[in-house]
């Protein structure tokens, strides 16, 4: 394999699955419009889509231009033990010129990322404070994560402005040390966006898990499942950018250039990806933040059945049960009147029925 051809792959492999993963983000930008509008309109979720957007394709924009602008720097050198130099025949003054635009390129790339980063990760905050029932004290720490990646991040791109600035006119061994600050802050960075990821995550899955542990019996496992997929999406959502993160730290710590070089192109548009899942789920009236549940609201919205109540135990909260037949003929009401409030955002926890007139169903106060 010639010099540099190592390099020119793994970067040619890095811009066209970025380019692949920048079409499913339109796609999927293309339903959020939609639902947004049409199906669920919401000018707040929308407003957070569009920005979203807006510092991905910039982002996505300014990365390729990088790389349609710099011939010589992708192919015209080879790395070893994290170490890259320019292979024979290519002159430093190529080199040189190349590297200063895109020291300036990806700079501002990072700006726009870091930019991204305060949007996704401020709507998985909104997600979770909203889940715990508008828990403030459960957005701390998130806040204080993002708050200090989001400075890293601009820190990192100060870097890499002072490196475009060095290529001009500084010494050489000024040079080397900001390229070592840079690597440090972009490792760190990465680490904490990983925590943030998994931390907001943990808080949002974990609190529909405890919130629905207790309704499997209640509802059936049919009405379970479209809890389940609802985690499941935040799980997928989180562990797209979580993944590729941490592809792209280990490929850092081990000197892996070219394998860093396929991984951290699709980063950033995992980043972009996951808000807009949360956005369809939410717009769809699929997401946990819906509603507040308890299992004793739950119970409060079964329709009264003939037949005689039987106490089976003494426990702080008084179960009954039923007929295997009357249970089942009221099974579809029961998981239509549940899923309905869910649906339209009904918060069960401040609600109280209004005394029916008899055989006639419930009729709900919602605050």
């Amino acid at each position: 394999m010639q010099c540099g051809e190592s390099t020119y792959i793994s970067e040619w492999v890095g811009q066209t699955l970025e380019s692949i993963l920048y079409g499913v983000y339109l796609l999927l930008f293309a339903g959020c419009v939609y639902i947004c509008t049409q199906v669920r309109p919401s000018k707040w979720l929308l407003a957070v889509a569009s920005a979203s957007m807006l510092f991905i394709t910039v982002s996505f924009t300014l990365d390729s231009v990088a790389g349609m602008l710099s011939p010589v720097l992708l192919d015209g050198y080879y790395c070893k033990g994290g170490v890259c130099l320019p292979c024979g025949g290519t002159t430093s003054q190529e080199m040189a010129r190349e590297a200063t635009l895109d020291k300036l390129l990806i700079a501002w790339s990072g700006i726009f990322f870091s930019f991204n980063q305060i949007v996704s990760d401020g709507l998985l905050i909104y997600r979770a404070f909203i889940v715990w029932g508008r828990n403030v004290w459960v957005t701390i720490l998130p806040i204080l994560l993002l708050i200090t990646t989001a400075t890293l991040g601009f820190v990192d791109a100060a870097v890499l402005f002072r490196e475009h600035d060095i290529f001009i006119d500084a010494p050489p061994q000024h040079l080397a040390y900001l390229i070592k600050l840079e690597d440090h802050l972009s490792n760190v960075m990465l680490i904490l966006m990983m925590t943030t990821n998994l931390l907001l995550t943990t808080l949002i899955v974990g609190r529909v898990w405890w919130m629905t542990r207790e309704l499997g019996d209640t509802l059936g496992p049919r009405a379970m499942k479209k809890y389940h997929r609802s985690m499941l999406i935040i799980i997928e959502s989180g562990a797209l950018a979580t993944i590729s993160q941490l592809v792209v730290l280990i490929g850092d710590l081990v000197s892996a250039t070219y394998f860093t070089n396929v991984a951290g192109a699709c980063t950033q548009i995992f980043c972009g990806i996951a808000p807009l899942l949360v956005i369809v789920q939410v717009g769809l009236g699929k997401g946990a933040e819906q509603t507040t549940l308890r299992l004793s609201n739950i119970m409060d919205a079964v329709p009264p059945v003939s037949g005689p109540m039987e106490f089976l135990s003494r426990t702080k909260s008084t179960t009954f049960s039923q007929s295997d037949e009357s249970l089942e003929q009221h099974e579809p009401l029961i998981e239509e009147r549940v899923m309905g409030s869910l649906r339209n955002g009904l918060r069960l926890e401040g609600s109280s029925p209004v005394s029916p007139h008899p055989g006639e169903p419930h009729r709900w106060n919602t605050v």
